[in-house]
């Protein structure tokens, strides 16, 4: 291992240690069965530390009803967790409604027994991918006020906007507030809702996941005329695949990929010969 390595494999096992004598000395001996360790991290290349003694290392935890994983992005485990919840007390929803309760009591069992679930720890995984995990609660949502359980749609990102906000506000009104040593340093041009704005818009800006230019654009040189293709069907074909990649010049790609099918097709066969140039 280098030596950077090394030194973190030194500090965290030094931090394990300070934490169980912490824990002893305040009559809290910890359960190294039920002690799990789990390395946060994004798509990285970088060679992780040794496995802390007697401790296992995990790739997800489940910590006050949240399932964490290891990277901060994916919240799949956690998002198909609380849309089987809230699919299974939808039947709740249908038996109440069959027995004649009236609409406003509709809103009152569905915002406590399925939006619950929805808006838990929002503020930890609400910013991930919109289309991935927000669309669908707004699409359940709207399936159950089509079908007459709720009296209104409420949509979970103005649910998630707000709570972020709430958050905000309550961590930048104390000084001493822990969290308040994570956020840059306030600038004094600006005010309470431009910083909350420009924190969002930073943050979705950092874990927004970013295009792979090299590898789309490796996956489109990659692409070969099939042999019960004609040249047209196959300049067809990738000029709709270059639209999905932010070429320079889409059109030198192009036309550089025709001529090597074209010079392929002509010059790639076993039996050619000079006569069929002539």
């Amino acid at each position: 291992m280098g030596d950077g390595i090394v030194t973190e494999y030194l500090y965290i096992n030094r931090e394990a240690a300070c934490l169980q004598d912490w824990a002893e000395e305040n009559r809290m001996p910890l359960n190294l069965e039920k002690t799990y360790e789990m390395v946060v991290r994004r798509h990285t290349s970088v060679v992780l530390p040794e496995l802390i003694p007697s401790i296992k290392q995990k790739t997800r935890l489940k910590l006050l009803g949240v399932t964490l994983q290891d990277n901060p992005c994916n919240w799949d485990l956690h998002f198909e967790e609380m849309f089987k919840k809230a699919s299974g007390r939808m039947y709740i929803m249908r038996v109440c409604k069959y027995y004649g309760l009236s609409i406003k009591q509709l809103d009152l069992l569905f915002d406590s027994l399925i939006m619950s679930i929805f808006t838990i720890a929002i503020e930890l995984w609400g910013c991930a991918y919109d289309g991935k995990y927000l669309n669908q609660i707004d699409k359940f949502v709207k399936r159950a006020h089509k079908n007459g359980y709720i009296s209104k749609r409420t949509h979970i990102k103005e649910i998630r906007d707000k709570r972020d906000k709430k958050l905000w506000n309550k961590i930048t009104s104390t000084e001493d507030n822990a969290l308040l040593e994570l956020l840059p340093e306030k600038r004094t041009n600006t005010g309470g809702d431009d910083d909350f704005k420009t924190a969002v818009e930073k943050l979705t800006e950092y874990f927004m996941p970013k295009k792979n230019l090299e590898y789309e654009i490796y996956i489109f040189r990659q692409a070969r005329q099939t042999t019960d293709e004609t040249l047209d069907q196959y300049h067809t074909r990738i000029r709709k695949l270059a639209t999905t990649y932010e070429f320079t010049d889409a059109d030198r790609e192009i036309k550089h990929k025709s001529y090597k099918a074209a010079f392929l097709r002509v010059f790639g066969e076993k039996r050619f010969v000079i006569q069929r140039l002539l």
